[in-house]
């Protein structure tokens, strides 16, 4: 009686410390291959800023391939913390990610690392009106970073 006790409380420890692990689903994205592509033209650009005591620098710019795809580009400068693992960039009409307001915003990608990435803007070039690129934690629902494109 003693061990099943002493069992049923060891598996009730292991399931509640499960249940708080904060974990961000990442899906298989394959991220274009436009490494120093020449055919990349840049149409606005900005410097990302740390946000809520979170590191997050470098580079980014929207821009169109030969193709007339439309992309985000972290340059090679960019870095972030990667508290939980990930962060997901996104394209935003406000410098604060706003996400019970959908149109406000455009998801791009998920990244796992420092340096440079080329996220494909889904739809084509946005509205004028989406001047934010926002680097956000899912996990802790946090916002790390943010750059004003001009």
């Amino acid at each position: 009686m003693r061990n099943t006790k002493f069992n049923l409380i060891v598996m009730l420890v292991i399931i509640l410390f499960s249940a708080c692990a904060k974990e961000e689903v990442i899906p298989d994205v394959k991220e274009e291959d436009m490494t120093n592509s020449p055919n990349f033209t840049v149409l606005k650009s900005g410097m990302l800023a740390g946000m809520n005591g979170y590191s997050t620098k470098g580079g980014v710019e929207l821009g169109r391939d030969a193709n007339n795809k439309v992309f985000v580009k972290t340059k090679s400068d960019f870095s972030t913390t990667f508290a939980t693992g990930s962060v997901t960039f996104y394209l935003s009409k406000n410098e604060r990610l706003q996400l019970s307001d959908a149109s406000s915003l455009i998801r791009l990608d998920v990244i796992t690392k420092n340096g440079e990435h080329f996220m494909e803007v889904a739809g084509g070039l946005p509205a004028d009106a989406f001047k934010y690129v926002i680097v956000w934690c899912a996990p802790a629902r946090v916002q790390f970073g943010s750059a004003e494109l001009k």
